[in-house]
């Protein structure tokens, strides 16, 4: 026999904000992923370090390389998405986090992704992928610092630089791109 004085709208109430809590909880973290930009890092082959000496290429610039494999989830389309989270993961020293504002293909069908670093106003990633082949360009300029993963078809690798601005080569400025206007 069941009592009429059982109210189990009344003894439910007082837990419902908690309920509610964890639902929207759950609903957020569902809402926004968190993905590291690399999976594994080794040391650069002996070969790279003698062109960084030798101030070949785009490593005239560089101040330290690594070799290094990025995530699928990064150079998978639809793997990332706007609002997700990426750990830019670069040398032990340096991590940042990332959040994806921008996705898309560019006109090659190459898959795009930008995101905003945390903390740095000025900060962003720039990552471009296809063909199991990928370039990222991250910008810190509040700290003076960039760095590039690059692939190299003759090792058939990715590898992570970072660059010093300062040495960077600088282009000569050309002529306006926009014709004059005849007056």
């Amino acid at each position: 026999m069941i009592p009429d004085t059982i109210s189990f709208r009344g003894d439910l109430l007082p837990v419902f904000p908690f309920f509610f809590f964890i639902f929207f909880l759950l609903a957020a973290c569902a809402a926004a992923s968190q993905y590291s930009l690399v999976r594994e890092q080794r040391s650069a082959p002996p070969g790279i370090d003698a062109k960084m000496e030798t101030g070949e290429g785009m490593l005239a610039a560089a101040t330290r390389v690594a070799q290094v494999g990025l995530s699928d989830v990064v150079t998978a389309e639809g793997g990332l998405a706007t609002g997700d989270v990426l750990i830019v993961n670069l040398f032990d020293d340096r991590t940042y986090r990332a959040v994806i504002d921008r996705t898309g293909k560019d006109a090659k069908g190459m898959l795009t992704l930008r995101g905003r670093l945390d903390n740095y106003p000025s900060g962003y990633i720039l990552i471009t992928s296809g063909a199991g082949r990928s370039l990222v360009h991250v910008r810190i300029p509040e700290e003076n610092r960039e760095y590039t993963i690059f692939f190299d078809p003759a090792t058939g690798s990715h590898y992570l630089l970072e660059i010093d601005p300062s040495n960077k080569e600088i282009l000569e400025e050309g002529p306006a791109l926009i014709p004059p206007e005849d007056g």
